[in-house]
């Protein structure tokens, strides 16, 4: 099994902190299913209300230092509080943890000014939805109906709820994150090449940079700690043979199509995000994503800093 932990991301001018809160006691087996038909399976492991309250007081904050030499061997140090100031704050979440989401609405109501809380649940064509939303137009019912959080997302919406409350409490922004499900099913069936060079730069901006991160020690380590073994347990389980959408493939999905898919899915938040903070020089934006995307600031977190020169700095 493995420890339930939330990580905070924090971007600075010259360095990056990852932070993990931890709550004892909430340790728990977890496994993330992103194939659509399981997703709802992990829904009863999440902490109740009631243990939410307990373990408010108990929470710990480590950095998770990582290691960019050949070496890969990343570790983590206790540091007594969270740093202030920062740009750009990417939350990872347990997507069906209660007391994660709960955090979520806490921080984004102690925003001020010119904020903006970032959705990967969302996919980037249902921007629409999230600002009539915003602005008043709809309600909770109808945002979910909207952008078709059953068919696209399946993580139970009741638990978002207190957050799109928040953001909308406080006046800030809403964006939406992710690819949409149809061109990543087309990554999932062909590999990156098979996505139109339109579209791919729609979502990740600069390619020559998209593809030089790769190439990064730091990226390798992602790869090795993140990205393969959540192949291998997608592989295990038996969800290879289906694309996002639920449609069956011929044959297994390779390593190169899931990993494709992957720094797509990455790419496109990192970008939309930092679109935002070139057009809100002044503003705070709050990402609220998976767990594994903020690990060793290779996911989403760190590709905001190869975004449309955007610096995403702190005080």
């Amino acid at each position: 099994s493995n420890p339930r932990f939330t990580m905070m991301l924090f971007f600075f001018a010259k360095k990056v902190v990852l932070l993990v809160v931890v709550a004892p006691g909430a340790v728990r087996g977890l496994v993330e299913l992103s194939r659509r038909s399981l997703l709802t399976l992990p829904v009863a492991m999440a902490p109740s209300a009631a243990s939410s309250s307990s373990q408010e007081n108990s929470r710990r904050l480590f950095e998770v230092v990582p290691d960019s030499s050949e070496k890969l061997t990343p570790r983590v140090k206790e540091v007594a509080r969270l740093p202030g100031g920062a740009r750009a704050v990417f939350l990872g979440e347990h997507h069906d943890a209660s007391l994660d989401h709960s955090m979520q609405a806490e921080l984004i109501r102690r925003q001020t000014g010119d904020a903006c809380v970032g959705f990967e649940a969302v996919q980037r064509k249902f921007q629409p939805a999230l600002d009539a939303y915003a602005s008043g137009g709809m309600g909770l019912t109808e945002l979910k109906d909207a952008v078709e959080w059953e068919q696209r997302w399946v993580w139970p919406f009741e638990r978002y709820a207190p957050v799109f409350e928040a953001a909308k409490d406080v006046g800030a922004s809403l964006l939406a994150l992710n690819v949409d499900s149809e061109d990543l099913e087309t990554v999932e069936r062909g590999g990156l090449r098979t996505l139109p060079k339109d579209v791919f730069l729609q979502y990740v901006g600069d390619a020559a940079k998209f593809s030089d991160f790769a190439k990064t020690p730091a990226f390798r380590e992602y790869v090795r700690y993140v990205v393969e073994p959540s192949y291998d347990a997608h592989r295990r389980l038996g969800i290879l043979k289906t694309t996002i959408n639920g449609k069956p493939l011929d044959q297994e999905m390779p390593l190169s199509h899931f990993f494709g898919a992957r720094m797509l899915w990455d790419a496109t938040m990192a970008h939309t995000a930092a679109t935002w903070c070139k057009a809100h020089p002044d503003g705070r934006f709050l990402g609220l994503v998976g767990s594994d995307h903020v690990k060793f600031g290779c996911g989403p977190t760190q590709r905001p800093t190869l975004g449309p020169n955007v610096e995403v700095v702190g005080a």
